[in-house]
């Protein structure tokens, strides 16, 4: 479940204590950001993948380089080999 926080004049969403939503200031996905985004999708979000959750990689829906935010919710979970091709193109 998640709960707000004060941090620094913001209010941020946190996980006993570990902020889930860094924003634009921090691009690599936490542990704790991993482990909420495997609670909410399951696994691999690739139609057809059953890759389990602990061996995806998080990855940014609209980029980072594009003002995608390091947030939970621009966060999901390809697969290793999917993730290589979602950056391939």
């Amino acid at each position: 479940m998640l709960r707000a926080c004060a941090l620094t004049a913001q209010t941020q969403g946190c996980d006993d204590g570990e902020v889930l939503y860094l924003g634009d200031k921090i691009r690599c996905f936490t542990a704790k950001q991993h482990a909420a985004i495997a609670a909410r999708d399951g696994g691999c979000t690739i139609p057809g993948c059953t890759i389990p959750a602990r061996w995806t990689e998080v990855h940014h829906v609209l980029p980072w380089h594009a003002g995608g935010l390091t947030n939970i919710d621009n966060g999901t979970l390809p697969g290793p080999s999917h993730h290589h091709v979602i950056h391939r193109g």
